[in-house]
Formats: structure tokens, sequence, C-alpha cells
């Protein structure tokens, strides 16, 4: 596995919830090197704790509630403190980097991109302020990867 893990994710079939979906599929087409691998993923599940574990760093990419919308931050992730007894379908950032360090004995560097979203109805489209956002924040992500 690469030693940079980029994992976007979200619903692209609930509007600005697929920021994170799209960025990564933009990525997808832009990166072209070994060391860096790009996932897309409706949600995070506990399976990609392996991936974790065999990467340096890995980057998230989710549409936020919380980041106003058509704006995006990145910021330093943890592991959690402790992991779920049980599971559902999906779970977390931190409870995957816990995941990764209780099953495979690593934990890598993380972040996560948050994209403010306007519009989580249903709907195949980003809202034209996320749309640019989206954008910008692969553009960050571009830069991250090249350091």
């Amino acid at each position: 596995m690469a030693k940079t893990l980029i994992i976007g994710f979200g619903n692209p079939l609930r509007s600005d919830d697929g920021a994170g979906w799209r960025a990564a599929c933009l990525l997808e087409k832009r990166v072209h090197r070994p060391d860096v691998t790009v996932l897309v993923r409706h949600q995070l599940t506990p399976e990609l704790a392996e991936d974790l574990s065999h990467a340096e760093r890995v980057i998230f990419i989710d549409a936020s509630a919380t980041q106003p919308p058509g704006t995006f931050a990145r910021r330093e992730i943890h592991s959690a403190p402790s992991i779920p007894e049980t599971f559902s379908h999906d779970c977390a950032p931190p409870t995957l980097l816990a995941l990764a360090h209780a099953l495979y004995g690593s934990c890598p560097q993380a972040s996560v991109v948050e994209i403010g979203a306007a519009d989580f109805g249903y709907g195949g489209r980003l809202s034209p302020v996320v749309e640019t956002s989206v954008k910008q924040a692969v553009e960050l992500i571009l830069s991250v990867v090249e350091e």
C-alpha cells in the first residue's frame, strides 16, 4: 500500500454530502504517483483499518454540516481512546485509526479535510458554492501530498 492514503467519502446521491466523494474522484484523475493511493467510498467501514495500517499518512475528505458552506478546513486528527465493542456499518476516522493500531500495530499520521456543505437533500449534484470549495480543497490536498 502507498505511503499516503487519501479517502474521500460521502453519499453522492445526497447533494453536498457527496463533497468528499467528488474530491476523491478528482484526485484519482490527478494523482499519478506510486506512493499515493486514493480511495472513493460511500462510508468508512472497519475493513479500511488494514489499508490505514500500511500508510504513513492518511487524509480523509468529508462534507461537514458544521463548517460554513463553501469553505473547507484541514485539521489533524488522532486515534480514538477506545474501540467500540460493536460496530454498525460505518465508523468515524478516529475509530479507524484506533482499529489500525489495535489490529495491525500501526497508526498513520492523520488529518481530515472538511468541506462545508449547504444541502444534504436528495440530488446528484453539489451546490455551486460547494463545487467551488471542492476544487479548492483538491488543490490544498495536492500541495500537502507534494510536501
